[in-house]
């Protein structure tokens, strides 16, 4: 299953994204990809940078090639070609020996990090079509969860990078401004018919923040769980340690919940491919970029 999470900077996306990764590390085998160039994941997840292991950035021309992928922009296709994945998440996989970190059952993408020689790109085009085309040809088995922890912004909805992603989660915390830019976060999915979008309600003081979220959604949202507000989680923040088994019961408690929760969401392979037709569609067309 493959699982997205995306929001805007400082909602806790990364927070939640490390405490789910280990613990469903626990269960399951867990392939992290890191998409935001600030590199939280690796800085929380303690993976020592490795000089001999790859950025997916660097991979590109390959990861192009195996999907059968033209180098022309608008020759690019989504839909695995004759329904066969070019990539999987076996580590001998040719592409993910080289950019895997690894560490118990936990492995981690590092998809890009900031370079001087990479001044003249403009806005995140050539990132976003490398993770688009890898995963919408990366299938996993049924027993492993791929965690995607996207940029902060909503380009991941509007240009379909999402589009072979199985369940999406956004973070949400009860300000206005945070919730403007979900509203059209979700508008845009929802016009892409995209339906897996569950929401975590953050940094929750009472019944009344939930109140006030719902209503502005007009009650048009699916909240997988809800995660009090915390000073504990926001030292942990501070320190850059995110350490489980040694926050409260009642916090515990609520990431085991939610742990549990996205255990029992549910793929449907065929959904997606649907999904990654309609895109390939759209770029025969000239629709879509």
């Amino acid at each position: 299953m493959k699982i997205a999470i995306i929001w805007k900077w400082w909602a806790w996306k990364t927070t939640l994204s490390v405490c789910m990764i280990k613990l469903l590390s626990k269960e399951k085998k867990v392939i992290a990809i890191d998409a935001d160039s600030n590199k939280n994941l690796i800085d929380y997840l303690w993976f020592q940078e490795n000089n001999d292991i790859y950025e997916l950035w660097d991979l590109k021309k390959d990861i192009f090639l195996a999907s059968w992928v033209s180098s022309d922009e608008y020759e690019r296709k989504y839909f695995p070609k004759d329904w066969k994945w070019a990539f999987s998440t076996d580590l001998q996989d040719e592409i993910l020996k080289k950019v895997i970190y690894s560490d118990w059952n936990t492995n981690l993408i590092q998809l890009w990090a900031p370079r001087v020689a990479r001044v003249w790109v403009t806005w995140m085009c050539p990132y976003n079509e490398t993770i688009k085309v890898y995963l919408a040809n990366l299938v996993e088995n049924d027993d492993e969860i791929v965690w995607i922890d996207f940029a902060a912004w909503s380009e991941v909805a509007w240009k379909w990078i999402i589009a072979s992603i199985d369940n999406v989660i956004i973070p949400l915390e009860p300000n206005s401004k945070n919730l403007d830019v979900a509203k059209d976060i979700y508008k845009t999915l929802k016009f892409i018919d995209y339906k897996n979008v569950y929401f975590v309600l953050n940094k929750i003081r009472n019944k009344e923040d939930v109140d006030f979220i719902k209503k502005e959604f007009l009650d048009d949202i699916n909240i997988i769980w809800v995660i009090p507000f915390s000073k504990e989680i926001m030292k942990m923040d501070i320190t850059w340690n995110i350490d489980f088994d040694n926050m409260s019961s009642d916090l515990q408690k609520s990431f085991l919940d939610l742990k549990n929760n996205i255990l029992n969401l549910k793929t449907d392979k065929n959904e997606v491919l649907s999904r990654l037709q309609k895109l390939d569609i759209l770029k025969w067309d000239k629709k879509c970029h």
